[in-house]
């Protein structure tokens, strides 16, 4: 069909509806990617937090959901970029890396401490590991999730 054949009001129409379409399924994929950011950083709390109260799942089972909460985000978000600007995918990236980061840093070592608790050299290094662990997620992630934010809200028009 020749363009110069279609009144301009049609084409204008036809380009409202396709923003509109557009507009709806990019705001459905901001809710989901920050619903699985959340899940994901309450995963990390609970996985990170010094103590870990009686009755509560066990740390092994807590890390197992903390991989299953990364990876939701991870191949939600992947296959999505195109919604977002390189400022946004730039964030989320590094999110993402640190957050898989953090992940090897807690499963280096035996994530039962009582496992090498005979050897003072390694129970200090998992130690370490784990504080960096919760400083990434306490510094890095905590201000990448804040900078998404504010992002994802100008997107939506919230900030406006």
């Amino acid at each position: 069909m020749l363009l110069s054949n279609v009144p301009s009001s049609k084409i204008a129409v036809e380009h409202s509806i396709r923003f509109q379409k557009l507009h709806t399924e990019r705001a459905e994929a901001i809710k989901d990617l920050y619903q699985k950011l959340v899940d994901l950083d309450l995963a990390l709390h609970s996985v990170l937090k010094s103590f870990q109260h009686v009755g509560e799942p066990t740390i092994e089972e807590k890390v197992k959901k903390l991989s299953q909460k990364h990876n939701e985000l991870f191949f939600f978000y992947l296959p999505r970029k195109i919604f977002f600007d390189k400022d946004v995918c730039t964030l989320m990236d590094s999110l993402v890396e640190i957050s898989r980061d953090v992940f090897i840093d807690i499963t280096t070592y035996p994530l039962d401490p009582k496992e090498i608790q005979f050897d003072r050299g390694l129970l200090q290094e998992r130690h370490d590991y784990w504080e960096k662990a919760r400083a990434a997620h306490q510094n890095q992630i905590t201000q990448l999730k804040e900078k998404l934010e504010d992002r994802l809200r100008d997107i939506l028009g919230i900030n406006a």
